[in-house]
């Protein structure tokens, strides 16, 4: 770990515009961050991983769906094997939390975007051995990036990890209100069935003209899944 990251962007792009003053503020904070990191590596310390993760109760069962408190990322015997303390829960609110009385010693913090521990000031300010924090997905909205910053805290998250999964949302979600499919469902589990109240807003997407806004890593997948619908014209932003 060279760089510090925010929003996973190195530190030579974090201090870019900053004034004289500001960049070696910033330079100075990161360098200290990191003879902290030298000299706890030095000293043979023992990593520590914290990781904060939601129950998925009956739903660990698929032995895919890593990111829960039973599956554990999938990292436990990799973790130990390599002598690391590995501690994985749930319980990440209050000052009486799980999270609360790891924290203080960990040195890799993991969490998820669906179920977020939050890194705030205050318990950066408690976590002097911490040098990594991870997402496990996108985002780090959980994470007090200027602290992280004055603190040598490398940020990071798994880019582009939901590209596929986010592209084919929208492509259901498109074709949930082309087909007008809604209204319809909660028309029946009403127990009605007026069938011209739902087709006369229902259409085929066959022929149709599609804008998409945004055409990064994200739309390009979303438009080459629209491909097979017979799309008349695509149109992006």
């Amino acid at each position: 770990m060279t760089a510090s990251l925010q929003k996973g962007r190195p530190l030579k792009q974090l201090t870019r515009g900053l004034c004289p003053s500001q960049l070696a503020l910033s330079t100075s904070r990161h360098a200290r961050g990191q003879r902290r990191l030298a000299l706890r590596v030095q000293a043979g310390e023992k990593e520590k991983v914290l990781a904060i993760l939601y129950e998925a109760k009956d739903g660990a069962k698929n032995p895919q769906l890593l990111s829960c408190v039973e599956n554990e990322l999938g990292l436990r015997e990799f973790l130990e094997e390599k002598g690391v303390e590995y501690v994985v829960t749930a319980d990440k609110d209050g000052e009486n939390s799980e999270m609360e009385k790891h924290l203080e010693d960990a040195t890799i913090f993991i969490s998820t975007p669906f179920h977020p521990g939050y890194l705030t000031k205050e318990r950066l300010d408690k976590a002097p051995k911490l040098k990594l924090a991870i997402t496990a997905g996108i985002g780090s909205d959980h994470v007090h990036l200027d602290s992280a910053a004055a603190n040598g805290l490398t940020v990071a998250e798994a880019t582009g990890s939901n590209n596929v999964s986010t592209a084919e949302q929208a492509v259901m979600q498109i074709l949930v209100l082309v087909r007008n499919f809604v209204p319809a469902h909660e028309q029946i589990a009403e127990g009605g069935w007026d069938i011209g109240a739902v087709c006369k807003n229902a259409y085929d997407l066959e022929g149709k003209t599609v804008g998409i806004v945004g055409a990064g890593r994200i739309g390009r997948l979303v438009m080459e899944r629209l491909k097979a619908f017979n799309i008349e014209k695509m149109v992006y932003f």
